[in-house]
């Protein structure tokens, strides 16, 4: 079902994926409720922004590569241009949350945001990790090239 409202569709979720060419943000800061993850993927440009800013601010923050989204990340750079964040407000790349060097949600009513810039090494590990669960189950089709 189709919702034109993001603060109804944004009511009650527990995860919200924001991919979108929004040079503004796409949603209220107030739709935005208790230990809700989001997983900020479009508008990766220095001048847009699809998060408001004080929804960065009260946020735990990550990103996949911390120099690329103080270079590119909208969403970060418009927030530490007027003020609301720091650099220092990014707690780590989503890498370091996996392997366990950086410490993810803190608690249950934490808001966390992963800005992504799509990295081409994401890529890679993500192909790379479908490549080999076909294998190991034998489906798929190979293709010379």
């Amino acid at each position: 079902m189709a919702i034109d409202d993001t603060t109804r569709a944004l009511d009650g979720a527990d995860i919200v994926v924001t991919a979108t060419a929004s040079p503004v943000p796409v949603f209220e800061a107030a739709a935005v409720g208790p230990g809700v993850h989001i997983n900020a993927v479009g508008s990766a440009t220095p001048t847009a922004r699809e998060i408001p800013a004080v929804t960065l601010a009260a946020s735990r923050l990550f990103v996949d590569d911390t120099r690329a989204a103080l270079l590119e990340a909208g969403d970060i750079l418009l927030a530490i241009g007027d003020g609301t964040i720091d650099a220092g407000h990014i707690a780590g790349t989503l890498g370091e949350v996996i392997i366990g060097r950086v410490e993810g949600r803190t608690d249950d009513a934490q808001i966390t945001i992963f800005e992504s810039l799509g990295l081409g090494l994401e890529d890679v590990a993500a192909a790379a990790f479908v490549h080999a669960a076909a294998l190991a189950d034998g489906s798929g089709t190979e293709v010379e090239v």
